[in-house]
């Protein structure tokens, strides 16, 4: 059986793969989790979005919750922030809070 050669230019592509840097996987990433989650994204430079209080990244805004995410968003702050939003539209099911993200992370 072979076995591939470990391939380090893989993960350096992965690691520098930044899913929302583009202005129109922003727009359809919005209008996704607009349709399917009530959610409605904000995407602020990295300094603003990291000014903010934790309490100030995920509010409700009358019949929608706003999401507040930095532009240059990197692939391994995502599970951070399904876990938040999985916190805040679970609260009565505390069993599912994590459901979701831990899916995720045993798909790898």
């Amino acid at each position: 059986m072979n076995t591939p050669a470990f391939n380090s230019h893989k993960i350096s592509e992965a690691l520098e793969n930044r899913p929302f840097n583009d202005f129109a996987d922003q727009e359809f990433f919005a209008e996704r989790c607009k349709v399917h989650d009530n959610l409605c994204p904000y995407f602020l430079p990295r300094e603003e979005r990291e000014a903010l209080e934790e309490s100030q990244i995920l509010e409700k805004w009358q019949d929608q919750l706003a999401l507040f995410l930095p532009q240059d968003l990197q692939l391994w702050e995502i599970m951070d922030i399904i876990r938040k939003v999985d916190q805040d539209t679970f609260k009565r099911k505390a069993g599912k809070q994590n459901e979701r993200a831990d899916q995720l992370y045993k798909l790898g």
